[in-house]
């Protein structure tokens, strides 16, 4: 199994963008790839001349980080044999490939997010088609129709349709290779994207010539519907229902803004030569009105060094509500609820604004014996409409907090001193001190932490908490203006950010990964152990109690597993379905890519066993047939490595210097906005050649988002990081005190 194999890294190049230029997107033209794409498609991307910034793409943690993404987890070696893959399916190298079959035109084509593992490339090639089918010597197949079908010398397929190129799995049943061929055979086949209503209404509230697009339909949370996409969308197609009535999915409830319980979602791109700009829409009614404001002042005066940050607005006054759905035996809800008996919890509540910023900084602890790299601190800012009781609160509930803990740790007989609260002076501001850095003492990790602070502030109407006394005072020298702010940061948006705005996103990328890659050298040097996935993986808890979210009829005599529903929203949805028939699961250590056949008559006690032994905790091979056919599937798991994870995003990093997301807040979302105010002419012909119901007027257009993303043209570092305190340099003999 090459994971991968099926068109990530043109999902890739959506990420990364690249100095080109489309013309026609904004409206379908028939040169677009979409009249190539089923219309009931989960995941759509489109673009031209990419094939340069490709590249960095094949670094081996690069292309690991995009296969997560694209819901098809991979390990380090399984990076080189994709290389081997393309190699004898194309006779090409991959840098080859990408400028040869990318350079012109391409579009993905994918199940949905997270369920890209039987993707489709679409591609206008650079060369003649017919030439490349013979360079590769791809094997004629039967096929009737317009199409022509080959396969590759890797096994895969390739079909020749109009003179593009779509490259899949042609051996998967009802798959997205036979669904695409199905589309190019002309107007007896099914719908195209290009007709779809839903999609051709998202394309129109976005501006004019994108250089790339990438639309998505989330996956219903309706029960059974995630199962088989394909089929249910085709079925409400049939039944002349538009998509755009769809119950809002469980996935878009978690998203941001113009996203937040969206159904179909839209990104467009507009490159400004290394800034990528992002339009970003959803068909989820507009919920940013722009009576809420705060976020542009609390995310704008944070220091110049913050690695994170993100603004939201937060009713605290459901603060209640959200403590009641954290685990009954967790500490933290105990310790809170004893305060909500008392009345505390909604006095706090009462006295906090709506308007919340996380920080992520970095801190250079002075306490530290050992030369380490900078720590990450944490900080909570939230606006309060009554701040001097807000803060007595906060303060009461900590000192009432220090005291239950102390209780606990009495009853438990655990040594535990519990600090007292210290009032101290802090860039002009009175500040509350909690030290609790005795709790690191003799933990792994905890010399080179070194410090750990409870530390707040009020200034002005805002309540500061943080992690770290020196993260606080890099926070108030910012905001009373004495240090560089991250202004600058927030100004590569394409506009002012409204006062309104319901998000602020602030990602500095490059510096993150700089610092990630400061730890893993050093990790290197003072814990390798810890740098290698077996080690986590012998840490992971539970590793056999994995729910894949299957009901199944067990087969003893056939010595196989009968999928009889698959539950939405758990590892399984969309990668398995009712009628699929399991009859082998991954390997072990010895193994790790052979998924062996169920070999007694108890495949489920089989399962459970391989699921238990599985060599990689993020994901188990299952070997199914469907429609008679063997596949193997990857089913993703839900498992955290922070070093591997690490790595991922130092891969990235390296790509991306800074990454900033706001909501618009438009005066009047439809007349306000020209490219708003055409959406339902545009709509109306699109319903119109799709044989839908057009999306009326009278419906919300809902919000709009926008992304920029700068691309990091060097390697020197945008906030230079060093070991503190600096390794002490070899001392001098006295033969060499000697020397004159």
């Amino acid at each position: 199994m090459i994971p991968i194999s099926r068109g990530i890294l043109v999902v890739a190049v959506f990420l990364t963008s690249t100095p080109f230029t489309l013309t026609g997107l904004a409206a379908p033209e028939r040169d677009s790839l979409a009249h190539s794409a089923p219309a009931d498609v989960g995941l759509y991307i489109e673009g031209r001349g990419v094939a340069d910034l490709l590249l960095p793409l094949i670094e081996p943690q690069a292309w690991l980080a995009l296969a997560e993404l694209a819901g098809q987890p991979a390990r380090l070696e399984e990076a080189n044999a994709w290389r081997v893959w393309i190699r004898q399916g194309l006779r090409m190298e991959p840098a080859e490939a990408c400028r040869e079959l990318l350079g012109e035109q391409f579009a993905f084509v994918g199940e949905g997010l997270g369920r890209a593992q039987d993707g489709v490339v679409i591609c206008r090639p650079d060369s003649e088609p017919e030439a490349l089918l013979r360079r590769w010597e791809a094997q004629r197949l039967p096929d009737a129709g317009r199409s022509s079908i080959y396969r590759l010398a890797n096994g895969f397929g390739a079909g020749l349709c109009d003179g593009l190129l779509i490259f899949g799995a042609a051996d998967v049943p009802d798959g997205m290779f036979s669904r695409v061929i199905a589309v190019g055979e002309g107007p007896q086949g099914p719908a195209s994207l290009a007709e779809d209503a839903v999609y051709r209404g998202l394309l129109a509230r976005v501006p004019e010539g994108p250089d790339a697009i990438l639309f998505a339909r989330l996956r219903s949370s309706t029960p059974g519907a995630a199962s088989q996409p394909a089929m249910a969308q085709a079925a409400e197609r049939d039944a002349g229902r538009s998509a755009s009535t769809s119950k809002p999915s469980a996935c878009g409830a978690a998203l941001p803004g113009p996203l937040h319980g969206a159904s179909n979602i839209l990104l467009a791109l507009h490159r400004e030569r290394h800034l990528l700009r992002f339009s970003v829409v959803g068909d989820a009614p507009a919920r940013c009105d722009g009576t809420q404001s705060g976020l542009p002042e609390l995310v704008g005066y944070l220091p110049e060094r913050t690695l994170a940050a993100w603004g939201f607005h937060l009713d605290y006054r459901n603060l209640p509500g959200m403590l009641a759905r954290l685990p009954e035996r967790s500490i933290l809800r105990l310790t809170f609820s004893m305060q909500e008996r008392s009345g505390l919890i909604a006095r706090l509540s009462e006295a906090l604004d709506s308007a919340t910023c996380l920080a992520v900084g970095v801190v250079e602890p002075p306490s530290r014996t050992e030369p380490a790299p900078p720590v990450p601190a944490l900080a909570v800012l939230v606006n309060a409409v009554q701040p001097e009781e807000a803060e007595d609160e906060f303060e009461t509930l900590l000192k009432q907090s220090i005291s239950f803990y102390g209780l606990l740790a009495l009853k438990t007989g655990a040594q535990v001193i519990v600090p007292d609260v210290h009032r101290l002076e802090v860039e002009g501001a009175d500040v509350g001190l909690l030290d609790v850095s005795g709790l690191l003492a003799g933990r792994p990790g905890g010399a080179a932490i070194a410090e750990l602070h409870i530390c707040w502030a009020l200034d002005g109407g805002t309540l500061i908490v943080a992690s770290h006394l020196d993260w606080l005072r890099q926070i108030l020298a910012a905001r009373h203006e004495v240090a560089p702010g991250l202004q600058k940061t927030v100004a590569l948006s394409t506009r002012p950010v409204p006062p309104g705005t319901e998000t602020i996103i602030a990602l500095q990328t490059g510096p993150l990964a700089d610092l990630g890659q400061l730890w893993l050298d050093h990790f290197q040097k003072t814990a390798p152990q810890i740098l290698s996935e077996t080690w986590w993986q012998a840490q992971r808890p539970g590793r056999g109690n994995v729910h894949l979210g299957l009901t199944v009829t067990e087969a003893s005599k056939e010595q196989r597993l009968v999928v009889t529903a698959v539950k939405p929203d758990t590892p399984a949805d969309g990668l398995l379905r009712p009628g699929d028939q399991i009859v082998g699961c991954g390997g072990d250590q010895s193994r790790p890519n052979a998924p062996r056949r169920f070999a007694t008559s108890q495949p489920i006690r089989e399962i459970r066993d391989a699921i238990a032994r599985r060599p990689d905790a993020r994901w188990v091979d299952l070997l199914i047939e469907r429609g008679g056919t063997p596949l193997v599937k990857r089913i993703p798991l839900p498992y955290f490595d922070p070093i591997q994870v690490l790595r991922r995003f130092i891969a990235l990093g390296q790509i991306f210097q800074r990454v900033v997301y706001y909501e618009d807040v438009p005066e009047n979302p439809v007349l306000s906005d020209p490219v708003l105010s055409a959406e339902v002419s545009i709509q109306t012909a699109a319903a119109e050649a799709a044989t839908q119901p057009a999306i009326t007027s009278s419906e919300p257009p809902g919000g709009r988002g926008f992304l920029t993303i700068e691309l990091r043209g060097s390697r020197e570092p945008l906030f230079p990081f060093a070991l503190t305190p600096a390794p002490v340099s070899a001392p001098i003999t006295d033969q060499a005190r000697k020397l004159p």
